[in-house]
């Protein structure tokens, strides 16, 4: 009878016999297997450049936060660590120029690194006095660096790290306490949602990935499912998602997806989610790793892919079941 019930959900589910438990299970394998080569790759970085790097330190944090609220073993020791090497590294200056490398930075724009390390922190859930005064810190930054439109811009933007002020725009929005703590948080977030709500979509992963979340979070609810059967009808028959139309599906793409569609309400897409599992748990690579090739033609493939790499260990863990 048990062995009869489990094919019949199974069937109601669209998987054969063998899912969806069993693809859950290999989901969080395959997280157990990605978050060492995240730590070895931001210890690793650190050692070798002497910098906490945009792309590294904060991409570790948020994914082993996020892996922690799921009942993942992290070490807490180089979690603790490398925050602590952060917050030093980013709030720290007297006059808090919030970027690692170029201490001579004007702080006219904000850098990569502060936008990932408020998203990390912000999932921190042993969040302490100090990770609250640096999210302050963050917050007053991104509001002193807001344009009069509403938007916010790198100081340096290049795909597939962050594609586009509307991008950033969206990240920073995310990574903003749910419920405003003053009036210049509400009119803040008031601000950059009506920039949004103006400017025009662009048809890449990334922003549309990004507004299925931002919408799920601040939109209505029609607005939200537009937008989410925008993002599903761009799932490849692979089960990825490719950051552009003319591209291969890859992890960074299909994580941002994953990512999305758990804040839209993923037991609704569970299908599509699904694929998208059953797509990265095929292409890891032996050392935990996704392979995500860069777009800049000077660029090389290393960053991009621990990049992508963060962003499909965030999306396989939010997309699970709680």
């Amino acid at each position: 009878m048990n062995v009869l019930m489990t094919v019949m959900v199974a069937s109601v589910l669209g998987a054969g016999p063998d899912q969806p438990r069993d693809l859950t299970v290999r989901v969080r394998t395959s997280v157990k297997r990605s978050l060492p080569f995240l730590a070895m790759g931001a210890q690793q970085w650190i050692a070798t450049k002497k910098c906490s790097a945009c792309h590294h330190v904060p991409v570790f944090l948020w994914s082993h936060y996020e892996a922690e609220k799921r009942n993942f073993k992290i070490d807490p020791v180089v979690v603790a660590n490398m925050r602590r090497r952060m917050l030093s590294e980013y709030l720290a200056h007297p006059s808090f120029q919030p970027t690692p490398q170029d201490r001579a930075f004007t702080n006219s724009k904000i850098g990569l690194g502060a936008v990932y390390l408020t998203l990390g922190l912000r999932a921190d859930k042993h969040a302490d006095g100090r990770t609250e005064t640096s999210l302050t810190k963050l917050l007053q930054h991104f509001r002193k660096q807001q344009a009069a439109n509403g938007s916010w811009k790198l100081k340096s933007s290049q795909p597939p790290l962050v594609d586009g002020d509307d991008v950033t725009t969206m990240l920073i929005l995310l990574s903003l306490r749910r419920k405003p703590q003053s009036d210049s948080d509400r009119e803040v977030r008031r601000r950059s949602l009506k920039w949004l709500k103006t400017s025009a979509p662009r048809k890449e992963n990334q922003p549309i990935a990004l507004r299925v979340a931002i919408l799920a979070r601040y939109g209505t609810a029609s607005a939200s499912r537009q937008a989410t059967r925008e993002l599903l009808a761009r799932q490849n028959t692979d089960g990825g998602w490719s950051q552009t139309t003319d591209r291969p599906s890859d992890a960074l793409a299909t994580g941002e997806a994953l990512y999305a569609l758990s804040r839209a309400g993923g037991i609704t897409h569970q299908s599509a989610i699904e694929k998208a599992w059953t797509f990265l748990t095929s292409t890891q690579r032996d050392d935990g790793s996704w392979l995500v090739h860069t777009r800049n033609p000077k660029g090389h493939d290393e960053v991009i892919s621990y990049f992508g790499t963060g962003w499909a260990t965030v999306g396989l863990i939010t997309s699970l079941p709680k």
